[in-house]
């Protein structure tokens, strides 16, 4: 029996194989006025090493509160000086419903989502239980899959 015992299945944590990449855009009106703002609202999918796979929604708004929130609770110089030379991408000035704008803005969240997920899924692998434990937690957070944004959608692309 003790050899039973020591070959039970431990969970472990698949945070160190998740990938993300962004699946598709839909342009949502913030407010309940007419003439309201329009956002940019991303659908992103993250799957795991055993294919598991879900989407959800962000904007850019809600990347940089991730990024700012992972700066206020992590203790780490090395880790925030990381962190803060990547660029997060930021909404363009002009032209924000164009299509083509859109999809550069696309690519730039793609490539910045890969990265800091690799950044940060470096620094738990090397950083103590505590630290881990707060950055993974973030990020799961952000990462949960999601019902539909509560905006109303112009149109999806």
């Amino acid at each position: 029996m003790p050899i039973l015992k020591r070959l039970a299945p431990v969970r472990l944590s698949s945070f160190g194989d998740m990938e993300c990449y962004v699946q598709g855009t839909s342009l949502c009106k913030s407010g309940q006025f007419r003439f309201g703002r329009s956002e940019v609202v991303f659908q992103v999918k993250v799957t795991l090493v055993y294919r598991r796979a879900w989407t959800f929604q962000c904007t850019l708004s809600g990347v940089e509160h991730l990024r700012r929130q992972l700066l206020a609770n992590v203790h780490d110089d090395e880790f925030c000086s990381q962190l803060e030379t990547l660029a997060c991408p930021k909404r363009p000035m002009f032209r924000r419903r164009d299509t083509q704008v859109i999809k550069g803005m696309c690519c730039e969240l793609d490539h910045y989502l890969g990265n800091f997920l690799r950044l940060c899924q470096n620094y738990n692998s090397t950083a103590s239980r505590e630290e881990a434990a707060v950055v993974e937690t973030a990020i799961r957070d952000f990462m949960r899959p999601s019902k539909s944004m509560s905006k109303k959608n112009i149109f999806n692309n």
